[in-house]
């Protein structure tokens, strides 16, 4: 045995895990969305959704109905690993998650730009489920629920300019100046 070997060793369910799978995730889902939209322009999934069970995708709309339609384009291509799917325009980062939930917050109306599937194949390791009522395992199998998010402005509408102050001057703004 060599001396100076190195031992890698991965963790189970530790980020370093979790990382793994976000690369193989994404290629897939960014392979499927973008045969069925041509305005794709990047997919991510975060380390807060285990790298596999969050998916945000930002695209250029060109009709209504795209972020719906790349929502569930990436669950098909996700296999089972993923539960939730957040739609974006294109003028919103997706590496930077709060840019993500202001996208939320801003351009997403509850009752007509959420969708729940329930009932869908899910992963076995997924600590949320299934259950029965009581917290037991259930025999249901591997079932879960799918959420896809449609955050993107309306297509053919006005929608309001989104007004983002220079970084640089915002960073070199003093607070104490202007609480005297």
């Amino acid at each position: 045995m060599r001396k100076d070997a190195i031992y890698l060793n991965l963790e189970p369910a530790h980020r370093e895990h979790q990382m793994m799978m976000m690369l193989p995730v994404e290629a897939a889902v960014y392979s499927s969305v973008k045969r069925v939209i041509a305005g794709l322009k990047a997919v991510h999934c975060p380390p807060s959704g285990s790298c596999s069970h969050h998916v945000y995708i930002s695209i250029r709309q060109s009709v209504a109905g795209e972020a719906k339609r790349a929502a569930l384009a990436a669950l098909a291509a996700a296999h089972y690993y993923s539960k939730l799917v957040v739609v974006v325009d294109d003028d919103i980062d997706i590496y930077d998650a709060d840019d993500v939930l202001w996208a939320i917050s801003t351009r997403m109306r509850g009752d007509l730009d959420i969708d729940i599937i329930p009932g869908v194949l899910g992963n076995r390791l997924d600590p949320a489920g299934p259950y029965d009522e009581l917290r037991h395992r259930s025999d249901t199998g591997n079932m879960t629920t799918k959420v896809m998010i449609d955050a993107t402005k309306p297509v053919g509408t006005y929608f309001p300019t989104r007004v983002t102050p220079n970084r640089e001057l915002w960073n070199s703004m003093n607070l104490d100046n202007y609480l005297k």
